[in-house]
């Protein structure tokens, strides 16, 4: 695979169909490393999916779980001691200077309920626009997460920044869409099992809605075709040559 990117694209959602790297070239790095991120540039993703925790001291770091294995939760340790321990986990910055302008990053913010750290005032949205906003272009981001409160706090701090709400299997793809639709954001993020039987049916109520599909993750090309040819914006993947392929032979 080339590499080649769109070279004019308009915004992380438009005009699609757009392959997303889930965590970057998951299927051949370690999720969230500057490793993965390479090579999913490489493998011709049109965006970068990646997880943004907080330390105890205040540091944006690219990680999914909360808890480092044999360390304990991010949200109780400083990022010296993180680094010390695993010096693959990467900072928002490291994250944002190793992915190239053109290709687009959709940033998670992890803020689960129950998890360690959960912040209830969502003062880690702020600071994660803020160091977005500093290091690079709002324009090429697409924020997400799984917490209502922080999805719609971001639209507060920065109403130009595009913003999708990311649900489980256990929320219905039609309360999804209400729920992403009173908050006004412009995109709903659904897991692959809601779109197995009538995608287009999905994707025809999310745009009447006003909203993008973005659906995750999912790593069959059959099934990467079928949810493009039925008007998904994007697809999450963690095998993103694959996606790109199945886009080219569209």
């Amino acid at each position: 695979m080339s590499g080649t990117v769109r070279c004019q694209m308009l915004s992380p959602l438009d005009p699609g169909p757009f392959v997303y790297a889930h965590r970057g070239d998951f299927a051949h790095a370690r999720g969230n490393s500057i490793e993965a991120f390479t090579l999913a540039v490489e493998a011709g993703a049109d965006g970068i999916e990646l997880d943004v925790r907080r330390t105890a001291d205040g540091t944006l770091v690219l990680a999914h779980d909360p808890r480092l294995p044999n360390l304990g939760p991010i949200s109780e340790l400083t990022c010296s001691q993180i680094r010390e321990a695993d010096p693959l986990v990467a900072t928002l910055a490291e994250g944002l200077a190793a992915i190239p302008r053109s290709v687009y990053i959709n940033v998670e913010i992890k803020n689960h309920r129950g998890e360690p750290g959960f912040d209830s005032s969502r003062s880690i949205v702020d600071q994660t626009v803020a160091e977005l906003g500093a290091r690079d272009d709002l324009g090429r981001i697409l924020l997400s997460s799984f917490d209502p409160s922080s999805v719609r706090r971001a639209g507060i701090v920065s109403p130009s920044v595009m913003r999708g709400l990311l649900v489980t299997d256990m929320t219905p793809s039609w309360v999804a869409i209400g729920w992403a639709k009173t908050a006004e954001h412009h995109a709903v993020h659904l897991p692959r099992q809601h779109l197995v039987k009538s995608a287009d049916k999905v994707v025809k109520r999310a745009g009447r809605a006003g909203l993008k599909v973005v659906v995750w993750t999912v790593d069959d090309p059959d099934e990467i075709a079928r949810l493009f040819h039925a008007g998904v914006a994007a697809v999450v993947t963690n095998d993103p040559a694959m996606g790109r392929a199945v886009v080219e032979g569209m």
